[in-house]
């Protein structure tokens, strides 16, 4: 048993990549926390590695798993080695951050389905931020993991001590019976009381029903051990599982993306024909006064621009869980508080981009580079601009406001993969602003500087 100040856990050999990670070493008795989470980081490098053909051992992720299980085992045992019936403890779970909206409480004893799914529940809903170290601090990882580890435990052990108490009473039973039938045995053809015999019996019997008991228990020692197995296998097994529907619903992805390609070209088709119907209208503006043709001559080169980065590239937004980060200044998009409320409109603010909670966007495409921006916080209102303001700043608006309403982006893309996202209805030349921290977003005619210019950081 794992656990003991001279029980030893050794990890597999790492290969360099991993051990640039975290350089594990073997682990002399009870596993200090900072050596549980070099393990888990290794094991989430791993498990990425896994997904590259060709690259690492197939097999070392399965090791890597059993080392872990061996670690949580020795650190279960320390904390609960002095508890004569460990499963009646109550198990505790750590503290979670604000954006984790699973609700965690103690368990005591044995949990219910219910509990261990809710822990489950949390530990995907947090790796999910595993991208973003602002939101994912690797001790609380590691401690939910520790504390599923440590309730499922308390499950088995509570399930092998009922199957230990079957072969306890059947063991009774038939010391019991013995004892009848030596009774009915002294008593035949002799009608003399059995009382005497049954007395010298009972010593034996006593001694039965002792031996029935500690084969009972050697019985349970070793369900226990079976059982210990019995979960690294299950462990491993659910891991291949959760590999396999990744690689499933990677190999159905493919089909999808003709479509979305062709929906794509269609639309960047249509950008070109826009662009050249201006270029077509600039050039006979061409003609007027010789004091303008300079200002004319400009505009037709940063359109002429556009359409050259329309036929080579477009933008390949996915739909998902993005941050916004202005160029200038690496500020933040960040939504107030009371932004939601229709009443004030609040207006978005570029902010430093340490902030704790900075605005998590969800991206939906509507086709033709049309896009729908959200907060994460507030899924039911979308990044809007009034369309008759004097200052068109940047605010929260309902989807169906869009006759009052710029609800609906156009994101381009230029040649240093930074992104400049403006209005698709109206002149078209209105683009999102950030002209400083603490200041309101708001859109102006395109300027190609870097307040203008933003980056998108996908959160998975």
């Amino acid at each position: 048993m794992l656990g003991g100040p001279f029980d030893q856990t050794t990890p597999p050999e790492l290969p360099p990549f991993l051990k640039n990670v975290c350089d594990l070493k073997p682990i002399q008795g009870a596993p200090s926390d900072e050596e549980i989470i070099g393990i888990h980081a290794v094991v989430r490098v791993a498990n990425k590695a896994a997904d590259i053909q060709g690259v690492g051992d197939p097999t070392l992720l399965p090791q890597l798993l059993g080392h872990l299980f061996d670690v949580q085992m020795a650190k279960y045992q320390s904390k609960y080695s002095g508890a004569m019936f460990p499963e009646n403890s109550t198990y505790t779970p750590p503290p979670l951050p604000v954006h984790i909206t699973v609700q965690l409480g103690p368990v005591a004893g044995a949990p219910s389905e219910e509990e261990i799914g809710k822990v489950h529940e949390a530990i995907r809903s947090y790796q999910q931020f595993a991208h973003a170290p602002s939101l994912f601090d690797p001790r609380v990882d590691m401690e939910l993991h520790q504390h599923l580890f440590d309730i499922q435990m308390a499950r088995h052990r509570q399930r092998a001590r009922n199957q230990v108490r079957v072969p306890t009473n059947l063991s009774s039973t038939a010391a019991q019976e013995t004892n009848v039938a030596e009774e009915n045995m002294n008593n035949a053809g002799t009608g003399d009381n059995a009382t005497q015999p049954h007395g010298r019996t009972r010593p034996v019997n006593d001694a039965s029903v002792h031996e029935a008991i500690e084969r009972s228990n050697r019985l349970a020692e070793q369900t226990n051990q079976l059982a210990e197995r019995a979960n690294i296998l299950i462990e491993q097994s659910n891991r291949i599982s959760e590999r396999a529907n990744q690689l499933l619903e990677r190999a159905n992805t493919p089909v999808e993306q003709p479509n979305t390609l062709a929906e794509r070209f269609n639309g960047l088709f249509e950008q070109l024909n826009q662009h050249m119907e201006e270029s077509n209208r600039l050039t006979k503006e061409s003609m007027q006064p010789v004091e303008k043709l300079g200002d004319i001559l400009r505009n037709m080169n940063r359109v002429l621009v556009r359409v050259q980065h329309a036929i080579v590239r477009f933008p390949m937004i996915e739909n998902g869980s993005y941050f916004f980060i202005c160029v200038k200044d690496d500020q933040c998009l960040y939504v107030p508080d009371g932004a939601e409320d229709g009443n004030r409109r609040t207006p978005l603010q570029g902010m430093p981009s340490g902030i704790d909670n900075p605005a998590l966007i969800l991206i939906q495409s509507l086709g033709d580079n049309r896009y729908r921006l959200s907060p994460a916080r507030f899924p039911d209102r979308v990044i809007a601009a009034h369309r008759n303001n004097d200052r068109k700043i940047l605010v929260l608006a309902g989807p169906e406001e869009r006759e009052v309403y710029y609800t609906e982006w156009a994101i381009d893309v230029n040649d240093n993969d930074q992104y400049e996202l403006r209005a698709c209805d109206g002149s078209g030349n209105e683009y999102w602003t950030s002209p400083g921290e603490g200041r309101e977003i708001d859109l102006q005619a395109s300027q190609g500087i870097p307040s203008q210019q933003w980056e998108f950081q996908k959160v998975d």
